[in-house]
C-alpha cells in the first residue's frame, strides 16, 4: 500500500490511513472470539486518531470491515460501542469524513437498529452511514458521497 500508514496492527484489528486514496479503514478481525479489551483499545486508536486527522484538516471516508465466522460475530454492546464513539466524535466527522461504510454480515439488521436509534437520537449533520455486505454497495457508496467544505 504506497502512501498508508497503518496506525494500529494488532491480530484482530488494524487501522489504516491510505491519504492518497482518502481512506480511513478498520479491519476487524473477530475469527478468535470477541475480545472486550482488545475493542476497547481500538475504540481509543479510532477517536485519537479521527482527532488527529482534524489536526491535519484532512479528510477520508471511513470504512469499517467487520470480518468474523457467524460464531464468532461482534455482539451487540460491541456494535453500540463503536456507534457511540462514531457519535462522539460526530463534530469532527461533519468536518473531516467524507461518508461511513461499515461492510458486515447481517448488514439489514444493523441497518434496522441504527435507524431506530437515529429516530430517537439524530446528531446534528451526521454524515452518511451505510451498513452493508456487498462490495459493489460499498464501493458505490464510498465514490458517492463526499464533502463538499470550505477551508475551517
Amino acid at each position: 500500500m504506497n502512501n498508508s500508514v497503518c496506525i494500529l496492527d494488532r491480530p484482530t484489528v488494524k487501522i489504516i490511513l491510505n491519504k492518497e486514496l482518502e481512506m480511513f479503514t478498520v479491519d476487524l478481525l473477530s475469527d478468535d472470539g470477541y475480545n472486550p479489551e482488545g475493542f476497547d483499545e481500538f475504540l481509543k486508536y479510532f477517536k485519537n486518531t479521527w482527532k488527529l486527522v482534524h489536526s491535519t484538516k484532512e479528510i477520508f471516508k471511513l470504512c469499517i470491515n467487520l470480518e468474523a465466522a457467524k460464531d464468532n460475530e461482534i455482539p451487540l454492546t460491541a456494535y453500540m460501542n463503536l456507534l457511540k464513539c462514531i457519535a462522539d466524535i460526530n463534530d469532527i466527522l461533519k468536518t473531516n469524513c467524507h461518508c461511513i461504510c461499515i461492510f458486515t454480515h447481517d448488514c439489514d439488521k444493523w441497518q434496522d437498529a441504527y435507524n431506530f436509534i437515529t429516530k430517537l437520537w439524530n446528531p446534528k449533520d451526521q454524515r452518511p452511514l451505510l451498513f452493508t455486505d456487498k462490495d459493489s454497495e460499498k464501493t458505490l457508496f464510498l465514490q458517492s458521497n463526499k464533502l463538499i467544505t470550505e477551508k475551517y
